[in-house]
């Protein structure tokens, strides 16, 4: 059923414009979604949706603000079919019993051989299936037979086609090995003869079912070019990050590079903000550029659940894939839904990240994977998400919600808490606040914050002016600043230069040494240690530092995360002139605190060794607060705490009413103190 686009623009408009959700004085669906399309529907009845690229990329992850509305129905149900996992597939089967028309047996005695079990059976194949053809299955009890078949079918104007001659049907369990199935033509109103003949006896008398089997494969995939964050040479491995669009969920990942021949063992971590760290795969990629190439470059992932993907690239001893390029491959999920008759169109909702999940009764129709059916679940919820079923609707270009109306979606989690004594914080710095329009800001730690901050962060808080609490979250994004590091000595013995480094932001918690030097080609062996602030030392890294000729590209030593108070690298030059680094630095994890809040200005304390952890409720809603949109705060310099030190905790602890209380208790005793001395100097005691 066609409509023309110009009469579906004006309903659309008017769709938006006239549609109220719910009694008066609730919350008008419509404006909570910043984005629409509109849905050709190709007519009544099932309909499915597939979801493009354009979409998915502005919707959470668990496509939870995501709605569908159309002209006569105020929420039209619908469920989400994500389709089989990659190498999976869905079996729809149909099932017919068949009963013989004619029965023929015979054992025939053989003088040169054992006895001949002789058998046929002539049945009715049932009417043509929708879709496939018939598959003509025996079901017996015995547990072992080979049984030589002969399979033919006659059409109702007496044409005879054969379809199994000297072929066989068998059960053999000591090689865990059967066949008992045969496959028919399409072929209308027609018969099948089964002629079994084997030495095994008795006769096999099996009784005969014919079924149909169609697969619902995963479904159809979208390829999302993602954009690389950085590269980084470590000793015998790439490392690239790549940036993962919130509700862009990889099935896969491919990779393309200019390197004619590689074998390389290739992992996937989940990284960034809203990151559960689980590692989402591993995989050996490999491209052979013979006579006949062959190649594997891609490779299936886990759900991912951060802004980050981080690919590891196991180099070893080989030169580095050049010209590296990454193509998630995303599974389209589909929409399934129905419309009345007497709506003319529907339009598809999505994006802001206001909404929660929907509860549609529909949505138990769709298989959850590994979930067992019974045949006559089967049926009915199969048929539901196989494509064949649905009528394929199509989707308009994206455009802006007129009716959008962008309130803070974190209203729910904008309040202060409770309040806190800001005295024991040694440091403090100030904030300014314009949060997005969900309502939510966030503040990237600087290394100067990490040199005075706790190393597990716990003493972080966020305050405002009446030192009320603000919840926060924190995320250790795989994002790094780098610490410049101070050369206090350096010295060469024995064929051995040590540096001794400081790092200009004090002691600061890293996990990577970069080092750079303009010599185009060496391998030497190596040695990183260093002191924390407790005066421990240690071995942080030791191996060979090496760069291959018409390479540039800084090295980057990691080691296990430490607070360090200053390092020394040793490298074996051996008869060599010592390295000559242009560039020494460290890296430090850089992590990010999401707050909502209102605009206005703030307060982060930091630098209190004796505190305990704080305790948010903001953290069961980690995943919800994390996909909102957030604008960075504008944070003033880390300044010492001027509330902070003995005088400063005592008068921030009787402040209001109880100082002034205190006051008057003070100026009560200086008077008295006057008083006493003037009576005595007037009354003076007898000798």
């Amino acid at each position: 059923m066609s409509r023309p686009r110009s009469r579906r623009t004006i309903l659309s408009v008017a769709l938006l414009a006239g549609l109220h959700l719910g009694a008066s004085g609730t919350v008008d669906l419509r404006t909570a979604f910043p984005y629409r399309a509109v849905i050709e529907v190709p007519g009544t009845g099932l309909c499915r949706l597939e979801l493009s690229p354009e979409v998915l990329k502005h919707c959470r992850a668990d496509l939870s603000d995501l709605r569908i509305v159309d002209d006569a129905t105020p929420k039209p149900p619908f469920a989400l079919d994500s389709g089989p996992a990659p190498d999976t597939r869905i079996e729809i089967q149909k099932t017919e019993h068949g009963e013989p028309m004619e029965v023929h047996q015979q054992r025939i005695h053989r003088d040169d051989g054992p006895t001949l079990w002789w058998e046929q059976y002539t049945l009715r194949i049932p009417a043509l299936p929708d879709d496939g053809a018939w598959r003509l299955e025996i079901v017996t009890s015995r547990t072992s037979f080979v049984r030589r078949a002969v399979v033919t079918v006659r059409t109702a104007d007496g044409r005879v086609k054969p379809v199994v001659d000297g072929g066989s049907l068998f059960r053999l369990p000591s090689v865990e090995a059967e066949r008992t199935s045969v496959d028919l033509p399409r072929v209308d109103d027609a018969t099948v003869e089964l002629t079994l003949e084997g030495e095994d006896g008795p006769f096999l008398e099996p009784s005969f079912r014919f079924t149909v089997v169609r697969w619902i494969g995963p479904g159809t995939e979208a390829e999302v070019p993602l954009e690389v964050l950085s590269i980084d040479h470590l000793p015998q491995q790439t490392v690239v990050r790549l940036r993962r669009p919130r509700g862009i969920v990889p099935a896969a990942i491919r990779l393309a590079t200019t390197t004619p021949s590689f074998s390389r063992l290739v992992e996937v971590k989940d990284a960034g903000s809203g990151a559960r760290r689980p590692p989402l795969g591993r995989s050996r990629l490999t491209r052979v550029d013979g006579v006949v190439p062959a190649e594997v470059m891609e490779m299936s992932l886990g759900s991912a659940t951060g802004d980050t993907l981080e690919v590891a690239i196991h180099d070893f001893d080989s030169p580095a894939l050049t010209d590296l390029e990454f193509t998630a491959l995303v599974r389209r999920p589909a929409l399934l839904f129905s419309i009345p008759p007497t709506a003319d169109h529907a339009v598809l909702l999505f994006g802001g990240g206001r909404t929660d999940r929907s509860t549609y009764d529909l949505a138990h129709l769709v298989p959850a994977a590994g979930e067992y059916l019974t045949p006559s679940e089967a049926d009915s919820r199969l048929a539901f998400v196989d494509p064949a079923a649905a009528q394929f609707s199509r989707i308009g270009p994206v455009e802006s919600n007129p009716l959008y109306r962008p309130a803070a979606a974190l209203d729910f989690a904008r309040r202060p808490g409770a309040t806190l004594d800001p005295s024991p914080y040694s440091h403090v710095r100030l904030l300014e606040v314009t949060p997005s329009q969900a309502g939510l800001a966030h503040l990237r730690l600087r290394p100067e914050d990490l040199a005075v901050a706790r190393p597990d962060l716990a003493d972080l808080r966020v305050v405002d002016g009446t030192d009320h609490q603000w919840a926060y979250l924190v995320e250790t994004a795989q994002v790094f600043e780098e610490v410049p590091l101070e050369l206090v000595s350096r010295r060469t013995e024995r064929g051995t230069t040590r540096w001794r480094l400081r790092p200009e932001e004090g002691p600061v918690p890293a996990d990577q040494l970069v080092f750079e030097v303009d010599t185009s080609f060496f391998d030497r062996s190596y040695r990183l240690t260093g002191r924390t602030p407790s005066g421990d030392h240690m071995t942080l890294s030791a191996g060979r530092l090496a760069r291959a000729h018409g390479t540039g590209d800084p090295l980057v030593i990691p080691f296990t995360r430490r607070r360090l108070q200053s390092l020394e690298l040793a490298i074996e030059d051996g008869g060599d002139a010592p390295l000559v680094p242009t560039r020494l630095a460290l890296r430090v994890p850089a992590p990010v605190l999401y707050f909502p809040a209102e605009q206005g200005n703030y307060r982060l304390l930091l630098g209190n060794p004796t505190t305990e952890p704080p305790r948010y409720e903001l953290e069961r809603v980690r995943q919800v607060v994390l996909a909102a949109a957030s604008t960075e705060v504008i944070a003033g310099p880390l300044e010492a705490n001027s509330q902070s030190g003995p005088v400063a905790r005592f008068l921030t602890r009787v402040r209001g009413p109880r100082l002034l209380l205190w006051v008057v208790i003070a100026v009560a005793m200086i008077v008295l103190s006057l008083l006493t001395l003037r009576l005595a100097r007037t009354n003076p005691t007898d000798e």
